[in-house]
């Protein structure tokens, strides 16, 4: 992979959250083709592989990947083990343009206590948030039909540390954050957010002009209009 034009704390995050558990290999595999199915108006599926691997990524093959990896086995922590797949859009001469990983962590018997997990994470390495909104918005679409999460958000590590609370199940931050019925209805928003419904929950949006934390202060403060805390697990 050619090296990265963009600070890590400028780096584009997707990350979409659950709490199934014994999610088989086949239904990762399922979730995941069709993640890149939904996206392949923008990312053509092709173009994904594994980590120093011949592209081939539909359900079969997925699913054959996950069973060749190494299961995280922990029978003393049974929210440890579970399975781990990375795909990727890697540095060759037809993707020069665009260099992502898809990380997902699901298969676990237990939510694990500190690590919000299960989870799809989608990262953009070499392009900033403003540079790459529309296909950031695209992945979480994908996301949200794919994976059935409770919470998708779109961030950077710059936002994160905007953040002032600690525990790893609250509900994030991101330039733009959506968050499923489950976890409860957005009936006001501080001002200068826009709010709309998206599939089975609501799509929190920030103006792009506004800075890290703008963002963060008035997103807490949304989230503590509407008693918006943890996810649920």
């Amino acid at each position: 992979m050619k090296e990265m034009s963009t600070p890590l704390h400028k780096l584009p995050v997707v990350a979409a959250r659950w709490a199934r558990t014994n999610e088989t290999p086949e239904e990762i595999a399922q979730m995941t083709a069709r993640f890149l199915n939904e996206l392949s108006p923008e990312i053509d599926i092709s173009k994904w592989g594994k980590p120093n691997s011949v592209k081939n990524v539909d359900a079969n093959s997925i699913a054959n990947y996950i069973k060749e990896t190494d299961r995280l086995d922990d029978m003393s922590s049974p929210e440890l083990d579970g399975y781990r797949l990375t795909l990727g859009v890697y540095d060759t001469p037809s993707t020069t343009d665009l260099l992502t990983s898809l990380n997902i962590n699901a298969g676990a018997a237990e939510i694990p206590r500190l690590i919000p997990s299960p989870s799809a994470m989608q990262t953009f390495y070499n392009s900033e948030w403003n540079g790459i909104k529309k296909l950031g918005t695209c992945s979480m679409t994908a996301m949200i039909s794919a994976f059935d999460p409770i919470v998708v958000s779109f961030h950077d590590a710059e936002l994160n540390l905007c953040d002032p609370r600690r525990d790893s199940w609250a509900v994030p931050l991101g330039y733009y954050v959506w968050i499923n019925d489950s976890v409860g209805p957005i009936k006001s928003f501080a001002p200068g957010l826009q709010v709309a419904r998206l599939k089975n929950g609501t799509l929190i949006t920030v103006p792009d002009e506004w800075p890290a934390e703008k963002v963060a202060e008035s997103l807490l403060e949304t989230y503590s209009q509407n008693n918006i805390r943890d996810i649920p697990r």
